[in-house]
């Protein structure tokens, strides 16, 4: 089977994977009855990490051992704690990791031949940096990284064949945070605008906070010490999110609430969810005209704006944006699963173009170079160039210098020049300035320039004004005798 590049979407929430090529991109299922996978990770009695559907299976049983949300914890010191132990979370993502890898060849047979993963754009160089650790944990340190928006307008670009030279805004509204990048040209202008504390994860309690309402309260009942009261609160939270999709289509839809020894099925309407929510629309709106003003940008000037993540298909979110752009709104069927499908896009357009050198990277707040190509490094080691040593100088036949028919005098300022016929060779290395421009290291004296004609005046200066003084002395001491 040929080989292919894979692209992993590794959000907080949850992971998305595809595979394929600059020809056909399809998604990798991870789940066992879903396309994506649940971001979880556990750990079982005997230390062994779980991942996905096998670590969530966990959460009632063991929630002690369990860890969501692991990708906020990126670049914490503090290790997450999974029982008696605690494990760092580059580790932890870093078995997310080789779990997504694992099943990929499990599905296509054999191992990537590239991996791109994907990072929101709002991260700064030090998360950046922490992620290419999780990779290299992984096994994946030759792994190319690229920010979301980049590898969403990528895809859909090139599934609407949109213009790769105009403006488009990205909204990735996912599970737990909502970010607002624009994209021109694959690059990203301006400062991307993240709020780490909105996205779908909103909406869910949202819509359990409904429920309780229409109910009496009856999530009051639900007693922690009781064994029974996990895995009904389990069973809630995955109602409210599938009641949270299905008002997508459906203008209402029942919800049940199943408490120890009663049964309630509460009717939620659209109306009442989305005039509940309004405020996170209004937030997520207000993340794109930011996202715009950073980029110098008006509404009217874009050409598309690309709603990706699982709760773009939330019609008030839609809605929302479409008053405030005049731009044509782009909803893919399965919003979740675009920043995947764009990392093998973006991978595969760099295995097929022509190596080029590293340009300046603008984040919004300081400029970074590359130190290494990322679609062709192949370790992360970062070289020092040291100047090149000049070559020995060749002894030039002659008399010494000073002597009739002396050789001429050097050339240039550091250096001899080449004897004749040789290849003239670098000029030595020597920083520009004072001799000793820099600062003595710890413990070490600078070294003290070498004695001259100058130096030689001096002594002789201050040995004339020691013999004065020591005459004046003494013809005061006979004087004062002889008195």
């Amino acid at each position: 089977m040929p080989s292919y590049v894979l692209g992993v979407d590794l959000g907080t929430t949850t992971i998305a994977a595809a595979a394929g090529d600059a020809d056909r991109v399809d998604m990798v299922p991870l789940g066992d009855r879903a396309v994506l996978a649940p971001a979880v990770v556990a750990r079982r009695p005997d230390g062994a990490l779980l991942t996905g559907d096998r670590a969530a299976r966990r959460v009632v049983t063991e929630p002690d051992r369990v860890a969501r949300e692991v990708r906020r914890r990126l670049g914490d010191p503090t290790p997450v704690l999974l029982g008696e132990r605690g494990e760092p979370a580059t580790d932890l993502l870093a078995a997310m990791l080789r779990g997504v890898l694992d099943r990929a060849v499990a599905v296509r047979g054999d191992r990537p031949s590239r991996v791109v993963l994907t990072h929101p754009g709002s991260w700064g160089p030090y998360r950046r940096g922490v992620f290419e650790e999780v990779a290299a944990a992984a096994g994946l340190a030759d792994a190319l990284t690229v920010p979301d928006a980049q590898a969403a307008a990528r895809h859909v670009g090139a599934a609407r064949r949109l213009d790769a030279s105009a403006p488009v805004a990205v909204l990735d509204l996912g599970g737990t945070s909502c970010e607002a990048s624009v994209m021109r040209g694959g690059a990203v202008v301006g400062t991307p605008v993240a709020d780490e504390r909105l996205g779908g994860a909103d909406l869910d309690e949202a819509v359990g906070a409904l429920v309780d309402e229409a109910s009496g309260g009856l999530l009051a009942e639900f007693d922690p010490e009781d064994p029974s009261s996990g895995p009904a609160l389990a069973r809630f939270r995955a109602d409210c999110v599938a009641a949270k999709e299905a008002l997508s289509v459906d203008d209402e839809v029942p919800v049940p609430l199943l408490l120890p020894g009663r049964h309630v099925d509460v009717t939620l309407t659209r109306a009442a969810f989305e005039a509940r929510v309004a405020p996170v629309a209004a937030r997520a709106v207000a993340a794109l005209r930011e996202a715009l003003d950073g980029a110098s940008l008006r509404p009217d000037e874009l050409a598309a704006v690309l709603l990706v993540g699982g709760s773009a298909r939330v019609p008030l979110v839609v809605s929302a944006v479409r008053e405030a752009v005049a731009a044509p709104v782009v909803v893919e069927a399965n919003p979740d699963h675009v920043v995947a499908l764009g990392a093998v896009r973006v991978g595969a357009g760099a295995a097929a173009a022509p190596a080029a050198a590293p340009e300046p990277i603008e984040d919004g707040r300081t400029t970074l170079t590359p130190l290494r190509r990322d679609a062709d490094a192949e370790d992360r080691t970062t070289a020092v160039r040291r100047p090149a040593a000049p070559p020995p100088r060749a002894r030039v036949a002659g008399p010494p210098p000073g002597r009739p028919g002396a050789a001429p005098p050097p050339t240039g300022p550091f250096r001899p020049g080449p004897p004749p016929g040789s290849v003239p060779g670098p000029p030595a290395f020597r920083p520009p300035g004072p001799p000793y421009p820099y600062p003595p290291r710890q413990g070490v004296p600078p070294p003290s320039p070498p004695a001259g004609p100058r130096r030689s005046r001096r002594v002789v200066l201050l040995v004339l004004v020691v013999l004065v003084v020591v005459v004046a002395l003494g013809a005061g001491l006979v004087l004062l005798l002889g008195g």
